[in-house]
């Protein structure tokens, strides 16, 4: 009789559980802000995805068009250390907003509530209407439930369905209304579901999962980019144009008159002009890691007692010293890669957030970044190459610019290998480094306090190289450049067989392994900038010894001409020479080419694999 039950009891079970899960989605859809469940606050780990330092229980906005207002409630749960970093709000809004939150947490066996107090709660109007909000909750830790509720006349500028940890439920409502006339893009691959003509709604929704040589998170994951109706870049221009935080700087800064007027009589050349207003502004003003492409009211301050400003200040100011200096040079506003892509159909200065200087007087084109105290004209921060700049001209319009690095990063090695009958097998390495490639180099090397600590740490990262000496040949900042000789004892990268010798001559190779790992990708491969990479290795083979085969010389490039590698070899007597160089001839390489760019660089690292065998003479 016990036995004949047991279908019964599992159907109950199941729906039980079935019954669960249906309130546990109900209450999710109609959470209440300030009431969270016991439930949640108990939580340990998410269960489709237990590695998640943090998941968003609940996110509703809603446009309500009684009151013309867009209200949010969003509510996350902390599950490991590093999730308490959501404890820490930043919000851009396009109207001064009113703000709720609390934090819960269990203590002594009971769930307890913290409200944000308003000393924590810092506003920043970042240009007429557009604000910034930076809330920091308290005693937020692991196992703390976030609950937040704001509210704002208009419409937001995005919505995410998706973000770097989980989102159960994401929700958006915009009511129509006549106030407000809007359009929306959608950007990313997960499910929303239409509820309705005005109503969207994502459900389980996994973590953006980013991926090498990948643009900023925000650019691709899934989401809505709203924008109203009435914006126009024209429309953009003249609001920059006519604000006194830009277009007013460029028509002031009458403290730069003098040094304008010395630039303008020297017989420098338009370049070195340009150098020297360069020089001048990065000497009296250096960048405060503030953002944004308004200057600070105080910006003749920051300039002539301070010595302190934020980007704009001192970009604009360059702009007008070269305008007075009767050198054709307008601002240019961009959208920094950690800020998110610029969508030229989408009208919006709310995107904008940098401003660099743009020359172009008598055939001479230079984009300037005087914030950046480790450039030279002519070369942007990598955070700025960036697709497109908008360039304000005048009162009456502007144009857009291509963000791009026009001369590719080198990296040039040298190197000539001495082998010994005795054994005693050495080599000597130069290398030499310009642009974004010297850059990369130059943050390594500022990373330890000497020369012989930078010659552990590049011994460190070689396999089975070991450094005799290290020179450092040239360091030049003024023109990004480095050069440096390493000799090394390669005893270890040989392999002796007694009637013959194993030899890897491709020594500190930066292209041993295939940096794209995955078989497919969702986003496009983003390398920042061109580059090209060059290695001569030149061997003397003592007499006794004797290569009977050389490596077969190759030819290749990715379908699209986007990479090219060429890897040839020459003999002479007892002499060989080696030439390889990798060129990397655009920087996006969309997921349908990724494929072809994946095999192009195994093929490389199958090539750059094969040992020489030499053989000794009997």
């Amino acid at each position: 009789m016990i036995a004949s039950f047991k279908p019964y009891i599992t159907c109950y079970l199941l729906l039980s559980l079935s019954l669960i899960a249906n309130i546990n989605l109900h209450a999710q859809r109609n959470a209440k802000f300030g009431k969270v469940s016991l439930a949640d606050v108990r939580m340990k780990q998410y269960e489709k995805d237990t590695n998640a330092i943090a998941v968003v229980l609940y996110d509703k906005g809603h446009f309500k068009s009684a009151d013309r207002k867009f209200h949010r409630h969003q509510r996350i749960k902390v599950l490991k250390s590093a999730g308490t970093s959501y404890g820490n709000i930043v919000l851009n809004v396009p109207f001064k907003s009113l703000f709720r939150a609390f934090v819960f947490n269990m203590k002594d066996g009971e769930m307890v509530r913290e409200k944000i107090e308003p000393s924590s709660v810092y506003e920043e109007e970042i240009f007429q209407g557009y604000y910034v909000y930076k809330l920091f909750l308290p005693n937020v830790k692991i196992g703390s439930v976030i609950d937040l509720e704001y509210s704002h006349p208009g419409i937001p500028f995005e919505w995410h369905f998706q973000e770097l940890i989980p989102v159960i439920h994401s929700e958006l409502i915009l009511e129509p209304t006549r106030y407000y006339a809007y359009n929306k893009s959608f950007k990313g691959f997960e499910e929303v579901k239409q509820l309705k003509p005005h109503h969207w709604l994502a459900t389980d929704v996994p973590a953006f999962s980013p991926e090498p040589f990948l643009n900023h998170y925000s650019n691709y994951i899934t989401k809505f980019e709203l924008n109203y109706y009435r914006d126009s870049w024209e429309n953009v221009n003249s609001i920059l144009w006519e604000s006194g935080g830009f277009g007013g700087v460029l028509r002031g800064c009458s403290f730069l008159n003098d040094k304008a007027k010395e630039i303008k009589q020297s017989e420098l050349t338009v370049e070195e002009k340009v150098a020297e207003a360069y020089r001048y502004i990065q000497e009296n003003i250096k960048w405060n890691k503030s953002y944004g492409i308004f200057s600070s009211i105080s910006y003749r301050e920051n300039f002539k007692k301070n010595h302190s400003g934020t980007v704009s200040d001192i970009n604009l100011m360059l702009v007008s010293l070269l305008q007075k200096a009767d050198i054709t040079t307008y601002p240019v506003v961009l959208s920094t890669r950690e800020n998110g892509f610029l969508n030229p159909l989408i009208p919006s200065i709310r995107k904008f957030n940098y401003v660099v200087a743009y020359v172009e007087h008598d055939n001479t084109q230079i984009l300037l970044d005087a914030a950046s105290e480790k450039l030279k004209p002519g070369v942007l921060p990598t955070k700025c190459l960036s697709g497109h700049g908008w360039v304000v001209l005048d009162e009456n319009g502007g144009k857009w610019i291509d963000l791009i690095s026009e001369k590719p990063s080198q990296d040039i090695r040298l190197i000539d290998i001495k082998l010994d009958n005795q054994g005693l097998h050495t080599a000597s390495i130069s290398l030499s480094r310009t642009q974004y490639n010297y850059l990369n180099w130059l943050n390594k090397f500022e990373s330890v306090s000497d020369e012989s600590k930078y010659a552990q740490l590049v011994e460190g990262s070689q396999h089975k190289l070991d450094i005799n000496d290290y020179t450092l040949l040239k360091n030049d900042l003024g023109t990004l450049t480095s050069s440096e000789k390493f000799d090394v004892n390669i005893d270890n990268q040989i392999d002796d067989l007694g009637n013959s010798i194993v030899l890897n001559p491709y020594l500190m190779s930066e292209l041993f392994e295939n940096p794209f790992k995955a078989e497919k990708r969702k986003y496009p491969v983003d390398l920042n900038y061109t580059k090209k990479n060059k290695t001569i290795i030149s061997i003397e083979l003592p007499k006794e010894f004797i290569i009977s085969q050389l490596p077969e010389s190759i030819s290749m490039t990715t379908p699209d001409l986007g990479a090219s590698f060429v890897f040839r070899v020459m003999k002479s007597g007892q002499k060989i020479q080696i030439q390889y160089e990798l060129n990397i001839l655009k920087t996006i390489f969309t997921e349908d080419e990724y494929p072809a760019l994946r095999n192009f660089h195994s093929a490389i690292i199958d090539k750059l694999s094969e040992a020489l065998q030499i053989e000794k003479k009997t």
